[in-house]
């Protein structure tokens, strides 16, 4: 064998062995996987708490005909069913399917770009990076994004099938991948460039378009029923657009895909959930963003060799992110899972360049030409494996999950909520309590942060369970009425101890000031001991309206805390209308001038 042949032999191997090579790395990569528990993002709402899973596979029927909110995923809310037919809520299930669909799909990944024209080295080299970006984790760790993984193997699928030749299995794969996940329609296009190809499409035009049906078809008829049940579910207009009108929403459209290329190119520390607030029509990135469009849409058109590839490259980029950028409606704009697909046609095109500047520099049977690319391709999964192993690491349960996130994003009110839930249900109320103070202070005009701070100060207090719920019932059925606040914030005074009842009567000198709140809130702070607040509250309430006599005993009392006799003396001088007022106020002079002031 000569050394020309020798070593197109060797290439060929590593083409060969470059599919098991990325499915053992993905498992070795995402073990850990196995070992973590269920978190209170949204695996509770999928799994735990489904209304198809928790039926078994009698809950397979129903995930076809209904949609669990606004969103309609049949095939993946089916697996989640035969899986808790199975195995219950026990975690490591869930995980293990994820596990191993994630390798698959990387072992897929080189297949499947050969139908494009891409060698399989080069997709070895494209795929090594991405499957240990730590924006994978997301897909790999968390339990309830099983609809990303399970399309992504069977859109992979389809486009290996495609490039055999057994376009039956690839109709097939391709409307199970709607099926798992129906915001993926956007990929028709990938089909649709596949069938245009010149080398393809040939005959009339008819029989170019009954070629396009299979991929077509099913995809506008998922789209269909996913928008029908989005309209009808509550709410839906005000997720639609997040600049509150098609045109406000565009900057918005335009900008996302550059950011997530941005976070892609240049990692930086992952989250479940990330800020972002919708680009104005002025906004300095509204431009670059139209900038990058106008000269990728000019490099993918650019008449030449290659020009196919330019355009799939381009539209694999591009068309995933149609669903996530406000143009169709998600409640989040900003994921790591968004970036799936775009982020693999990003290092498929670094993958092309470096393979092709490798030729041009070194001979054709050369080491470096040979292995160049691998070798930096390895090191880059090396490099990148490090924050993917650490993000890994975080998602074990929701309270790491969520403890990573507040370190990151302390002002996200969604963080907060999350880290608080997922402290409540391990019973740590002296953890959670501190996140919901932080939660009321972020959204200090919503009830339901308020609501849940009162049910962790009583749990914590250890408050009866029923006590806990007549609280919770009160405050959800009375909503923000300040008359029922007041007389609940009484009862778990008297009842409770003064925590919870500060919590209200917080609140409430923010909702509804003036004199009654302002008492409440003075009493609450004697009952705290907090004297110098007490004090305060009491005057406050006094100027709000003079004729209430009983701000004055609170006034008192609260100079009596401090020390301040003389004042208390001064305070409670004038005689008051009400008797009980009046007798209290006798006590606390007759405090005042006694002799425990002596030292």
């Amino acid at each position: 064998m000569t050394p020309s042949n020798e070593s197109a032999a060797k290439n060929e191997r590593l083409d060969a062995l470059a599919p098991a090579l990325l499915a053992l790395a993905a498992l070795a990569l995402t073990a850990p996987v196995l070992g973590h528990g269920l978190t209170n993002w949204d695996d509770d709402r999928l799994i735990s708490h489904s209304p198809y899973a928790t039926q078994g596979l009698a809950g397979i029927p129903l995930a076809f005909l209904t949609a669990l909110d606004d969103t309609w995923y049949p095939l993946t809310q089916s697996v989640y069913c035969v899986l808790h037919a199975a195995f219950g809520d026990a975690p490591w299930p869930y995980h293990a399917v994820q596990w191993l669909l994630f390798a698959l799909a990387a072992a897929l990944i080189p297949l499947a770009l050969e139908t494009f024209g891409v060698p399989r080295r080069v997709g070895l080299v494209a795929a090594l990076p991405w499957l240990a970006h730590p924006m994978r984790v997301e897909t790999v760790a968390w339990a309830a994004d099983l609809k990303d993984t399970l399309s992504l193997v069977l859109v992979l699928a389809a486009f290996t099938a495609v490039g055999r030749g057994r376009r039956r299995l690839a109709a097939l794969a391709w409307t199970g991948a709607l099926l798992a996940k129906t915001t993926i329609f956007p990929l028709a296009l990938l089909f649709v460039a596949l069938e245009l190809r010149p080398a393809v499409a040939r005959g009339s035009w008819a029989r170019t378009a009954a070629r396009l049906l299979p991929w077509l078809v099913p995809a506008l008829a998922c789209t269909l029923v996913t928008a029908w049940f989005h309209l009808a579910a509550p709410g839906a207009a005000t997720r639609t657009l997040p600049g509150g009108t098609l045109l406000g929403s565009l900057p918005t459209a335009l900008w996302l895909p550059w950011s997530y290329a941005g976070r892609t190119l240049v990692p930086a520390p992952s989250q479940a959930v990330y800020a972002f607030t919708p680009l104005a029509l002025g906004d300095p990135r509204t431009w670059l963003a139209l900038a990058l469009w106008l000269a990728l849409a000019t490099f993918a058109l650019w008449p030449g060799p290659r020009r196919f590839e330019r355009i799939v490259a381009a539209l694999g980029f591009a068309a995933p992110f149609a669903p996530v950028t406000g143009l169709v409606p998600l409640a989040f704009l900003v994921a790591d899972r968004f970036a799936l697909v775009p982020s693999l046609a990003l290092f498929v095109a670094l993958a092309v360049l470096l393979e092709r500047a490798a030729a041009r520099r070194f001979g054709a049977f050369s080491w470096p030409r040979r292995f160049g690319p691998v070798t930096l391709s390895l090191l880059a999964a090396a490099v990148l494996a490090v924050p993917g192993h650490r993000r890994l690491v975080e998602w074990k349960d929701g309270i790491s999950l969520w403890e990573a996130d507040r370190d990151r994003a302390p002002g996200l009110s969604v963080v907060r909520r999350n880290l608080a839930a997922a402290y409540g249900a391990a019973g740590r109320w002296g953890d959670a309590i501190p996140e919901l103070e932080a939660l009321r202070r972020l959204e200090p005009n919503e009830l339901a942060p308020l609501s849940a701070l009162v049910f962790a100060q009583l749990a914590k207090h250890g408050a009866p369970p029923e006590r806990v719920e007549l609280a919770r019932k009160t405050m959800e059925a009375g909503g923000k009425d300040p008359t029922t606040l007041r007389q609940l914030a009484d009862a778990l005074l008297v009842q409770e101890g003064p925590s919870a009842a500060a919590a209200i009567s917080d609140a409430l000198l923010g909702w509804a000031p003036g004199a009654k709140s302002e008492s409440l809130a003075a009493r609450v702070q004697l009952a705290l001991g907090n004297f110098p607040r007490a004090l305060t509250h009491a005057r406050a309430a006094l100027t709000f309206d003079p004729t209430d006599e009983w701000p004055r005993v609170q006034e008192t009392l609260g100079l009596i805390g401090m020390a301040r006799f003389d004042e208390a003396l001064r305070a409670s001088e004038a005689p008051a209308r009400d008797p009980r007022v009046q007798a209290m106020l006798e006590k606390a002079r007759a405090y005042a001038r006694g002799d425990h002031r002596s030292p």
